[in-house]
C-alpha cells in the first residue's frame, strides 16, 4: 500500500475506497453481502480506511499540534513522537500545513 502523503496518492486512495464501496453496494444489492468473500473484502475495505485516515490525520494533526508555539515549546510537544513522524513533520507535513493557510481570515 502507498502512503498517501502526496495529494496523488490521496486522490488514488479515494479511488480505491470508491471503487471497492461499489462493489460491495453491488453485492448487497444481488443479496451476497454476508459471503465469506465479501465479509473479508469489507474487512480489508476498514482496515485500509484505518490506516488512510491514520497518516492523513497525522500530517495535519502534528503542524496543528506546533501551531504558533516557541521552539522550545514545539521541541516538548514532540519530544516523545517517533523519529520517522518527526522527519516526516519537517520535510513535509508542517510546510504543507502552512501553505493551506487554515487559519487565516
Amino acid at each position: 500500500m502507498k502512503v498517501a502523503w502526496r495529494s496523488e496518492e490521496i486522490d488514488e486512495s479515494h479511488d480505491a475506497f470508491r471503487r471497492d464501496l461499489g462493489k460491495f453496494v453491488a453485492a448487497a444489492t444481488a443479496g451476497k453481502a454476508l459471503s465469506p468473500q465479501v465479509q473479508a473484502g469489507w474487512a480489508n475495505f476498514k482496515t485500509q480506511l484505518r490506516i488512510h485516515h491514520s497518516v492523513e490525520g497525522a500530517a495535519v494533526f502534528v503542524p496543528w499540534l506546533v501551531d504558533g508555539l516557541p521552539a522550545a515549546d514545539q521541541q516538548r510537544s514532540t519530544a516523545n513522537m517517533p523519529p520517522p513522524v518527526l522527519l516526516l513533520n519537517r520535510l513535509f507535513w508542517s510546510s504543507r500545513y502552512r501553505e493551506r493557510n487554515l487559519w487565516s481570515f
